[in-house]
């Protein structure tokens, strides 16, 4: 369970680092602190990221974003969504290393 709420994490945080045409500028732009908060939240768009659950919009975007973020080094951010995703990697990689090798596995190409 802890590691699908970490993947959940990551995966809803990860919408809010990427800025491209099919995203729009502001996504992600906002203060990610909230998100880490809501595990009911996290874990309906870990469900639809998996393709264990049906996605909103927002599950949506998170299947564009997260491989965007990790194989693109998040190039079409802007400063804050930048900023954003380095935090939250740094955060996944020196608290939960083991469910950061798993979505790095996953993700990146």
């Amino acid at each position: 369970m802890k590691c699908v709420v970490l993947l959940a994490i990551f995966s809803v945080l990860a919408v809010y680092f990427v800025e491209s045409a099919h995203l729009g500028p502001n996504f992600g732009a906002g203060d990610i602190s909230g998100h880490l908060k809501n595990k009911n939240y996290i874990l309906k768009q870990l469900n639809c990221v998996l393709g264990k659950g049906a996605c909103d919009n927002v599950g949506k975007q998170l299947k564009v974003a997260i491989p965007e973020v990790l194989n693109k080094n998040c190039k079409g951010c802007t400063s804050q969504q930048a900023a954003n995703a380095k935090r939250l990697i740094t955060f996944m990689k020196s608290n939960y290393p083991a469910e950061w090798s798993k979505i790095a596995a996953k993700y990146k190409k």
